[in-house]
C-alpha cells in the first residue's frame, strides 16, 4: 500500500496520491506556497554571501591543501549529480519498487530537468571557472560582460552549477519517495557540491545558485505547477488500477475460502 500523508499540512502529495484540493482561504494558500519555496530564496541569498569567500575557498581546491581522502570521498559522489548516475538510480527504482514506477517520470524531470534548465541559464551568464581563472583579480573579475547571444566556451560556464542543480532535484524526488532517507540524500548533495568546488570546476556561490535552480524546478514539479499537473493524473491512474487489482484479488481470495469450506463440509 502507498503510505498515507502523515498530516493534512503536508505540502506535497505522496507518490500515487491525489493532490488535496486547494484551500479556499487565499492567505492559507499563499502560506503553503511560501513554505515550499522559501528555501530557494535562502539558497539564492547565500550565493551572494558566498561571493565574499569564493576566491579563498577556490584556493583550497587549487592548492589541494586538504587530505587526499577528502578529495576521494567527494569524488565518489559526482555520479549523483550526473545524468548517468540519475539514470542508474531511476532504473533501480523501476526494478526494486514496481509500485512507484509511475513516479519515475516526475523524478526524471525534477533531476535531469533541473540540470537542463541550469545549463540554459549558464549560457546567459559568463563566469570563469576557477580552473580557468588566473586568481590575479577579485571575485567580480570572474564575471565577464553579459552577452547571451554569443557562445561561451566551457571555461566560461561556471555559474550556476548543473551538477548541484541535478543533485538537488534528485534529492527532493528521492525524499518524496523515501522520506526516511532524506538526510542521506541531503548529505550526498552536499558532497556533490563540495566535489565541484574542491575540483575547481565551480565557485562556492555557483553551487548555491545551482541548488536554487534545482529546488525551484523540483518543488514546482512536486506541487503540480503548470504542465507538471499531468504527473498527478498519471500517478493517480496507477493508484486506481492497483486499488482495483487489490479488490479483485481480495474477492478471489474470499471466494476461494468459501469454496474450500464447502468442500470440507
Amino acid at each position: 500500500m502507498v503510505p498515507e500523508p502523515t498530516s493534512q499540512r503536508d505540502l506535497l502529495p505522496w507518490p500515487g496520491q491525489r493532490r488535496p484540493a486547494a484551500p479556499t482561504d487565499s492567505t492559507s494558500g499563499l502560506s503553503r506556497v511560501w513554505r515550499s519555496y522559501w528555501p530557494a530564496l535562502v539558497l539564492f541569498g547565500l550565493g551572494f554571501v558566498a561571493l565574499t569567500v569564493d576566491i579563498p575557498v577556490a584556493w583550497v581546491g587549487k592548492d589541494r591543501t586538504l587530505p587526499s581522502a577528502v578529495f576521494q570521498l567527494v569524488d565518489s559522489s559526482e555520479a549523483y549529480g550526473h545524468g548517468i548516475g540519475v539514470a542508474l538510480l531511476l532504473t533501480a527504482i523501476y526494478l526494486l519498487d514496481p509500485q512507484r514506477r509511475r513516479c519515475i517520470p516526475r523524478i526524471a524531470v525534477m533531476s535531469l530537468g533541473s540540470g537542463l534548465i541550469n545549463n540554459l541559464v549558464k549560457k546567459l551568464i559568463q563566469r570563469s571557472r576557477p580552473v580557468a581563472f588566473d586568481f590575479a583579480g577579485g571575485v567580480f573579475d570572474t564575471f565577464k560582460q553579459w552577452d547571451p547571444l554569443s557562445w561561451h566556451p566551457t571555461g566560461m560556464q561556471s555559474c550556476p552549477s548543473s551538477h548541484t542543480a541535478t543533485a538537488m532535484g534528485l534529492t527532493l524526488g528521492l525524499t518524496w519517495l523515501y522520506p526516511r532517507g532524506r538526510w542521506l540524500f541531503v548529505a550526498v548533495t552536499v558532497m556533490v557540491a563540495s566535489q565541484r568546488v574542491l575540483n575547481i570546476a565551480h565557485f562556492l556561490s555557483d553551487t548555491l545558485w545551482g541548488a536554487t535552480v534545482g529546488w525551484l524546478i523540483a518543488v514546482s514539479a512536486l506541487r503540480g505547477v503548470g504542465l507538471f499537473r499531468y504527473f498527478d493524473r498519471w500517478e493517480a491512474g496507477a493508484q486506481q488500477r492497483d486499488s482495483g487489482e487489490s479488490r479483485n484479488d481480495g474477492a478471489e481470495t474470499e471466494a476461494d475460502i468459501i469454496t474450500e469450506k464447502r468442500r470440507a463440509a
